[in-house]
């Protein structure tokens, strides 16, 4: 969680300094969906390789390999989230009396959404991965962000 709190700095700099918004925000979500983060953690909890095996039901160890994997897709997971969240304000001119009640209801709106995931996340994403299994609770996240993402990319195919 530390991680994903301080990678936006690495994010907007890296925005800032070389790559801009969009071609920032298309790569960080590159790496945070398909490339290693979500798509990773999901096959760590799916696929027999990187899954520990279980002896029984709360009896698991991982490997070395295996806790290295589950890792890196934690890590990119934090590091695809620095592309993502430090853009929002910046759309918005503080000059501008309208603009600056804009930026505020953005800022309402972004939390709220961020509190709404984590209520979900620890709630019915939790139940799923006790009742259904971690492979479904960790797809169905994945597969949202991949939707997500792939709206992104339709939305501003047009951008250069």
């Amino acid at each position: 969680m530390g991680t994903c709190y301080i990678m936006p700095f690495f994010g907007a700099f890296v925005a800032d300094a070389f790559l801009g918004r969009y071609y920032t925000i298309a790569r960080f979500s590159i790496i945070y969906v398909i490339i290693q983060g979500m798509a990773l953690l999901t096959l760590s909890a799916s696929v027999t390789g990187p899954r520990p095996a279980c002896h029984r039901k709360d009896d698991c160890h991982a490997t070395t390999v295996q806790s290295t994997v589950c890792f890196i897709s934690l890590y990119s997971i934090a590091l695809g989230t620095g592309g993502l969240k430090p853009f929002g304000a910046d759309q918005f001119e503080e000059v501008h009396e309208v603009e600056k009640k804009h930026k505020s209801s953005f800022f309402n709106w972004f939390y709220f959404s961020i509190n709404i995931g984590a209520l979900i996340g620890s709630s019915v994403l939790v139940w799923v991965q006790m009742n259904i299994g971690w492979e479904w609770g960790f797809g169905l996240p994945t597969l949202a962000m991949a939707i997500a993402v792939g709206f992104f990319f339709l939305r501003h195919s047009s951008v250069p």
